[in-house]
Formats: C-alpha cells, sequence, structure tokens
C-alpha cells in the first residue's frame, strides 16, 4: 500500500527549481573535491532548470514519487528518533531521579495526611488576574 500524501505538494516549479540547486551544489562540491564526475549533476542541474522554466508539469511525477518517499521516510525515521530520545536522555534521567528518592509528582500515599493539597507562601495571584483564559 502506498503512502497517502497529507500535505499538499509544492508546485512543480518550485520542485524543479530545488533540485536544480541541489544538484547544482552536488556539482560544485564535486569538482572541488575531485574535480572528476561533476558533470552528470551538472547536467540533471540544467535540464530540470530547463523543464522548470518551460514545461514543468513533466516534473509533477518526480514530485509526487519526492512526497511520497518524504511521506514514508517520516514514518520510519520520527518513530526512531523519538525512541532515541526517550530511552537516551529521559529514562536515564529519571532512573537517576528515582535512585536519588526524588518523587517530583509526589505520589507517595500517606494516610496521616488530611490533605495533599500543597500551600502555597505567598499564596500567589488572585483569581481575578488571569481575566478570559479560554
Amino acid at each position: 500500500m502506498a503512502p497517502s500524501i497529507a500535505a499538499p505538494l509544492p508546485s512543480d516549479r518550485s520542485f524543479g527549481f530545488t533540485f536544480t540547486t541541489v544538484f547544482a551544489l552536488l556539482s560544485a562540491w564535486m569538482a572541488w573535491k575531485s574535480n572528476t564526475h561533476f558533470v552528470v549533476p551538472l547536467a540533471a542541474s540544467v535540464l530540470l532548470l530547463l523543464a522548470s522554466l518551460t514545461v514543468p508539469r513533466v516534473l509533477h511525477p518526480l514530485n509526487v514519487a519526492w512526497m511520497r518517499l518524504a511521506v514514508l521516510l517520516n514514518r520510519v525515521v520520527s518513530p526512531v528518533v523519538m525512541g532515541v530520545i526517550y530511552f537516551a536522555f529521559l529514562t536515564p534521567i529519571a532512573v537517576a531521579m528515582r535512585l536519588r528518592g526524588r518523587d517530583e509528582l509526589r505520589r507517595q500515599f500517606d494516610p496521616g495526611l488530611s490533605t495533599y493539597w500543597i500551600k502555597r507562601d505567598p499564596p500567589g495571584p488572585a483569581g481575578s488576574t488571569f481575566p478570559r483564559q479560554f
């Protein structure tokens, strides 16, 4: 099943200009690095520029394919990145806090307390200072 495209496609002309720039930069980098094999991306850049200026509709299938690839990559990369952030940063912080005995949410049950309400001193701003919150 092909991934659906949720966002609207960019115009075929802007797609062509974007990849013209990408291939031109790739060609310049290759020419600077090795002085060989920079002709292929340069030719692709020129062809994309000509197509973008004259008949951008021929770039539409490439535009759709590129967006489908982007949606597919998003479905794979986002959960991986979020998992890495969670397990590499948040989990060690939570483990360290538990080892130190910190309980920021104050979840410990204490039957001797009459209330779990935390008194503020000073009591905080008056309710009238928050007009039209919603």
